[in-house]
């Protein structure tokens, strides 16, 4: 009689009981499923219909290539910063980011798609944000990570996610840090959605240099 199938890979099973799962909608079950930063978890639904085969219907799915799970975080890079003329980058960090993150992505209105196959969510962009928005509060200064995966965020104006980045600054004689935030090319803020990359081009010279991470 299942109709309605959700693929989640990486997932902690131990920390869901299945009797727990009975008697509810998926809605319910997917809205408490969330996922703590450092494990990506994969996700993906499909909806089997009395036409072909099971195993049919999942090879078809997505014009032939199959199922096709998303991660339920974003990347963030910082792209070519070595020799670019402005900043010799020794470090960074992604800060204001939230500790937990849901499983799955579903619109607070239109709920997961209708289609079964949908990758890419169709419309308006949005992000899922989890009941428990406690943030990450053990980021004391930057890291050497080539990148960095973060949940979901609004980022807006009054609640940004920020890049800190340290490095030596062309003609300079000492490592300060920066704080970039993370906006449009017409200064608007980035809504930063799961399973997207986003890469920081440093194309001038930053300024406001903070001596300490904290300051900055």
């Amino acid at each position: 009689d299942t109709r309605i199938i959700h693929f989640v890979g990486n997932q902690n099973p131990n920390l869901y009981d299945e009797d727990v799962f009975i008697n509810r909608t998926e809605d319910e079950i997917q809205d408490n499923m969330v996922g703590a930063s450092g494990m990506i978890i994969y996700w993906s639904r499909f909806i089997f219909s009395n036409d072909g085969s099971f195993q049919q219907q999942l090879s078809a799915a997505n014009g032939g290539e199959g199922i096709k799970l998303i991660r339920n975080q974003a990347k963030i890079s910082i792209a070519n910063p070595t020799d670019n003329g402005f900043i010799n980058v020794s470090g960074w960090s992604v800060t204001n980011v939230y500790a937990y993150g849901t499983t799955a992505p579903y619109h607070p209105a239109k709920r997961f798609p209708t289609d079964g196959t949908a990758f890419e969510w169709p419309g308006d962009d949005f992000v899922t944000i989890p009941a428990n928005c406690a943030k990450l509060s053990n980021i004391t200064d930057v890291t050497t990570k080539p990148e960095e995966y973060i949940f979901e965020h609004e980022n807006t104006l009054q609640d940004p996610v920020s890049v800190i980045i340290k490095g030596m600054p062309a003609g300079g004689s000492e490592e300060l840090y920066y704080r970039v935030m993370i906006i449009d090319e017409n200064g608007e803020q980035l809504m930063l959605r799961r399973n997207h990359h986003y890469k920081l081009n440093i194309t001038g010279k930053l300024t406001y240099g903070s001596k300490t991470f904290e300051d900055a």
